[in-house]
Order: structure tokens, then sequence, then C-alpha cells
């Protein structure tokens, strides 16, 4: 599954229509000295950034959602970095725009970035999700690029989904989800459902892990365990953005 993901790509073309203009919404040095000088009413803004994600029998449903705000008067492209593990598989990319729900298709690689890029250059609305080789990629982890755009002083949400089976070690299974916005989110939350057919013996939520070559280490005390039953637990992450620090949050939610 992973190969075939690696040669074809999701794609969206949505039917608006309006004038492009080349934006990159993922924050690191080199970007924040390009948004010094351009104008703050033409940069797109991250309202939220939502991870929901479903645990049964050890197979893990996640969704990611975030929601975007171009307050400028022309359309705006905002191109993502997502990680997500290599054991897992994107099953849905979907945009929501103006209310109206549009859903990726997969196609093969170049053809899709050809048309991509022809819907560009006709001025429509259009979304890509593509696997990447990057640098960027942690051990572990698989790389996508998304890129969409938005249209002027609206608002817009992507929503990728994935899916895998997560493997038990030693008499546990764990799951990270991967959150580095790499800026400060006015919403950001992750919840998370398990729910097993036995007793769960313990749950516990690690401490946010900057990188996979660090040791978890328990005790995050920004995340609220509810048991619900013996055998289901629901799990709550919601930091404000004093809570985020400085440069937001930036590394693996993990919980075993």
């Amino acid at each position: 599954m992973q190969l075939y993901l690696c040669s074809l790509v999701f794609l969206l073309i949505l039917a608006e229509y309006a004038s492009i203009t080349t934006f990159t919404a993922d924050v690191d040095p080199s970007l924040r000295r390009h948004l010094r000088c351009v104008n703050s009413a033409a940069v797109l803004t991250p309202l939220s950034l939502n991870v929901v994600s479903q645990i049964s029998s050890r197979f893990a449903n996640t969704l990611v959602t975030s929601v975007l705000e171009n307050k400028s008067p022309r359309n705006q492209e905002a191109k993502f970095v997502v990680q997500i593990p290599e054991t897992a598989f994107i099953s849905n990319f979907s945009m929501v725009v103006n209310e109206k729900h549009y859903i990726g298709k997969v196609k093969e690689k170049n053809a899709a970035r050809n048309e991509y890029e022809k819907a560009k250059k006709k001025s429509k609305n259009t979304g890509l999700v593509s696997s990447t080789e990057s640098e960027q990629a942690l051990r572990g982890m698989d790389v996508f690029d998304i890129a969409i755009n938005v249209a002027p002083n609206s608002r817009a949400e992507f929503r990728l989904n994935y899916q895998q089976l997560l493997v038990r070690r030693k008499g546990y299974y764990e799951q990270a989800i991967s959150i580095r916005p790499k800026q400060i989110v006015p919403v950001l939350k992750v919840v998370v459902d398990i729910e097993e057919p036995q007793s769960l013996s313990y749950v516990d939520v690690m401490k946010i892990r900057k990188s996979p070559s660090e040791a978890a280490v328990e005790g995050n005390s920004l995340a609220a365990v509810t048991n619900v039953s013996p055998t289901s637990v629901h799990i709550d992450y919601n930091p404000s953005e004093d809570e985020q620090g400085e440069t937001g949050v930036h590394g693996d939610f993990i919980i075993r």
C-alpha cells in the first residue's frame, strides 16, 4: 500500500473561479523572514487544527482537519507538509469551501499534477495531496505535500483521513500523532477514543516527543484521560495558545 501511494496522488478540482497567487502556509525560519515582507491582509490565517482518532481492536481511523481564513481580495494557495506513520494509508482527502464538500480523486501522480497545474492556469480552485521525499521526514513517518487554494475573503477547511493497524509489542501498542504546525494555532485539539474487546489494563499519554530518537516520557499534564468503561477510554488534548509555547507545539502526541 505504501508503494501504491507513492505513485498516486489525490486531486481536487473545485468549481469556483478566482485569481491565484502563491502563498506558502508552512512556517519555517525562512518563511518567517518572507512573511515580514508581505502585507498582513494577504496572509492565510490558520484558525484551527483538529485531530480525531478512533481506535477499535488496534485499528486506528484518524481524521485531520484544519480551517484557514483568507482575508485578502485575491485567491491564495496554501501549501502544507503532513506526516503520517509509514504503516498508515490515506483513505480520503476532501475540502469544504463555502459550505460545499469536495471529495478528492486518486489519479496517477504525473497526470494529477499536470491537471492541477492546468486548473491553476485557468484560475480554478484546486487541491492536491502527493507523497514526497523530504529531509523533513522523521523515522517511521511518510511525508505528504498538500496544496490547496482558498477563495478571497472566505474560509476553507481541508480534511485528511488515514488509517492504520497498530502493532502490539511487549504487551502494549502505541499511537503516535504528528503535531507540527510550527506556529501557534488558536484552536488546537486532539481527541482519541479507544475501544477494545478486553479490559484495558492502562492507558498513558506521553509528553510531546520532539524527535523519534528521543525516549517517550510519561506525564502529559495537558491531556485529560477519562475511563469511560473497563474497555473504553476517552482522551482530550486541547492546549491554549499560551500552553503551546512561543513557537507552537512541535512533536509527536503519543498514547501507549
